[in-house]
């Protein structure tokens, strides 16, 4: 499977391009809004990254790509992410302070 990070309006890489490495899971459609949201309060990518820095790109179609500074990581982070997906978001708090607190051992 080959992703690849292109401007809508264009069609075009603009400067994104192929995405290498990382890994890809499948959520659902709503979730890709939760995590697009621009209030920094709520987003759960700026709250992730808080704890691991990683990159992600989020389609409209529920796939997203994540890559973060090791395999180890990238995978905890998709895991992470995977859950949230399920979960409702009165409970993605007490789910990051629970990452938080299991890759701080790490």
């Amino acid at each position: 499977m080959e992703i690849t990070c292109v401007n809508s309006s264009t069609g075009k890489g603009g400067g994104m391009g192929p995405l290498h490495g990382g890994h890809i899971i499948q959520v659902p459609i709503y979730f890709i809004r939760t995590l697009r949201t621009p209030v920094k309060k709520s987003n759960l990518m700026y709250k992730i990254g808080q704890i691991v820095p990683f990159e992600m790109s989020a389609g409209s179609n529920g796939i997203v790509w994540v890559k973060a500074k090791n395999a180890v990581m990238t995978i905890l982070v998709a895991q992470l992410l995977e859950v949230l997906s399920v979960r409702s978001p009165e409970q993605h708090d007490g789910i990051i302070k629970k990452f938080r607190k299991a890759v701080s051992c790490l």
